[in-house]
């Protein structure tokens, strides 16, 4: 089931940051899922601020 996008009424997921995201797959460790778990928010919050980050470092 859609959920309907709040900011422009389109049909989809809900947006982040104003843009629209794309769903996408990684390969983890388990050691890396635990650690994940274990952060505060959902583990896309965690690996989004983390991209986020390194990319202020390395733009």
């Amino acid at each position: 089931m859609t959920e309907k996008d709040q900011s422009s009424g389109d049909v989809g997921r809900p947006t982040f940051y104003s843009k629209k995201m794309k769903q996408t797959a990684i390969w983890l460790t388990e050691e890396m899922i635990e650690w994940l778990k274990k952060q505060p928010g959902t583990m896309s919050e965690v690996l989004r601020n983390l991209i986020e980050d390194a990319m202020k470092k390395h733009p």
